[in-house]
Order: structure tokens, then sequence, then C-alpha cells
């Protein structure tokens, strides 16, 4: 039996070894942070642009890009900025999303409600590929009026 106040011997190896490799995680875990942070800048540099167009009593807001909870906040910039009040229609053209997660789905469905409170209505254009796959996996399209292509303003 060992006296009392010294480390077993194999609690006293295993603290040298995690001594030894912590450095070497860290530095895993730093480099995956750098990535991480290197993949979503890139993303918002490419990542959203919002074209605005009215015509009359319509607008349509053309989205293009990834919109993620990263960019969203540009979606939402924009659509506070239209008054439904003054419209008749609301096109939201997601034709060019590339990448849409719920932030972005959530964004598209709040415009929608109050834009239905002015009495306004709202189409969106359905995103293709990947992005698509939100609105079938949510079934958000059921409370939606969404439309394959958009229309010429």
């Amino acid at each position: 039996m060992e006296p009392l106040g010294r480390p077993r011997s194999d609690c006293e190896g295993w603290t040298r070894r995690a001594a030894k490799e912590a450095p070497e995680h860290n530095a895993v875990m730093r480099d995956r942070d750098k990535a991480d942070s290197r993949r979503r800048a890139a993303r918002l540099r490419g990542g959203l642009s919002i074209d605005v167009k009215q015509s009359g009593s319509t607008a349509i807001l053309r989205v293009s890009g990834a919109l993620e909870l990263a960019t969203f906040g540009l979606l939402e910039d924009a659509l506070s900025k239209v008054d439904c009040a003054s419209l008749s229609l609301l096109v939201i053209d997601l034709g060019g999303v590339e990448f849409l997660d719920i932030t972005g789905l959530t964004s598209v469905i709040r415009a929608n409600e109050r834009c239905k409170e002015s009495d306004t209505a709202v189409t969106v254009v359905k995103p293709r590929g990947l992005a698509s796959r939100a609105f079938t996996l949510t079934r958000a399209h059921r409370g939606l009026d969404v439309i394959a292509t958009a229309p010429e303003v």
C-alpha cells in the first residue's frame, strides 16, 4: 500500500499524458474554430444580396445567396422598409437562394403575416435545389402562396 499523499501511479501517468496532449488538442480546436470563422466570413462576403424593385402597388424583393442565421438580418431590414399598407402585392423572389435555413424561412413567414394584416397579397418564388427542401420539410408552402418563377415588373 502506498503512503497517503502520494498519487497512485496510474493517475500520475494519466495526468502527465493529459498535460502533454492538452496543447495539441487546444491547437486542433483553435484551427477548427478559425476554419469555421473563415467559412462564415466567406458566406457573408458572397453571402446575401437583395434587390428591391417597386412598380405601382407591386414590390419585388429578389434575394440571392445564402439565407441563414448569419444573413437573415439583411432580409429582415429590407422587409421592414417595405410599406405593406401601400402595396397590393409583395413578391419575395427566393429563386436565387442557394441555401435556406429555418431563420430565413421564418423571416419570410413573418413578412407574410405582417402584410396579410394590411390586406397585401404576398407571393413567394420557391428556391431551387436543396434550398427548396426547407419548404417541403417544414410544410411552409401550405401557408404561403408559392410560385415557380417571379413575375416581371
